[in-house]
């Protein structure tokens, strides 16, 4: 499997073993599955050399049903079913361990998350907090949750707008609470990427949509947004935040 950082054009190959499948990557991670169900996580040296380290913490039984990369590099989440119950947890990439966040009975739970929270099933999760620490839970809308950046959480393509409104991007501080909008008019492609950031898609008409880049902001507001370079989409329900 070929890597290519699209910044610096750094190449690295990741060889599968074989006996073991893809299943996911985030940064210079691979996730893969042998045949007795165990996960992996392979990364290479020097480019060249490929590392395999045995995902350790993951249950017994369990069944990955869904691989999710978010605002990191360095984690991945794992949606998995177990005894009736549908649990959301992260795989630290660096030394293959996994740990579960939240349980619950929704199949398929929606999740945000970069280096420093979880959030999964609208309870926000301290990625590093102590095993047993109580969740914040979040009011839930008819929003999904689309990133995580910094402490704040993106929420944005609503299932309903009032006539003579706008789907806007807004953002809840995981910290404190407040709520802020970030962009004011953005649905359709809005999502994080590895850095920690996220892309979204808006602008004041159908026909006049821009990509914007949402990173933390160094004054403490709430967000700070701009527009990325790149053509005008003339069809924001079919464009994509990459």
């Amino acid at each position: 499997m070929l890597q290519k950082h699209r910044s610096t054009g750094v190449i690295a190959t990741v060889t599968i073993p074989t006996g073991q499948a893809y299943r996911a990557a985030a940064g210079w991670s691979v996730l893969t599955m042998d045949g007795n169900g165990a996960l992996h996580v392979l990364r290479t040296v020097d480019g060249t050399l490929t590392v395999d380290t045995p995902v350790t913490g993951f249950p017994a039984g369990a069944r990955p049903v869904l691989y999710r990369t978010g605002g990191s590099v360095t984690r991945l989440a794992i949606v998995y079913a177990l005894d009736g119950k549908t649990s959301v947890g992260l795989v630290d990439l660096s030394d293959g361990a996994f740990r579960t966040y939240v349980t619950g009975d929704e199949a398929t739970p929606q999740l945000a998350f970069n280096d420093r929270w979880l959030v999964a099933d609208w309870k926000a999760f301290r990625v590093d907090a102590e095993p047993g620490t109580a969740p914040t839970a979040l009011a839930r809308t008819d929003a999904q949750l689309e990133a995580v950046v910094g402490d704040q959480l993106l929420i944005g393509n609503p299932g309903f707008v009032l006539g003579g409104t706008e789907a806007a991007l807004t953002a809840r501080s995981l910290v404190t609470g407040p709520w802020a909008t970030v962009l004011p008019s953005s649905f359709g492609g809005i999502g994080p990427t590895p850095d920690g950031g996220a892309l979204a898609t808006a602008g004041p008409s159908s026909l006049d949509w821009n990509i914007h880049r949402i990173t933390p902001h160094r004054h403490r507001r709430p967000l700070h947004h701009r527009s990325g370079p790149g053509p005008r989409c003339r069809d924001p329900a079919r464009s994509s935040a990459r």
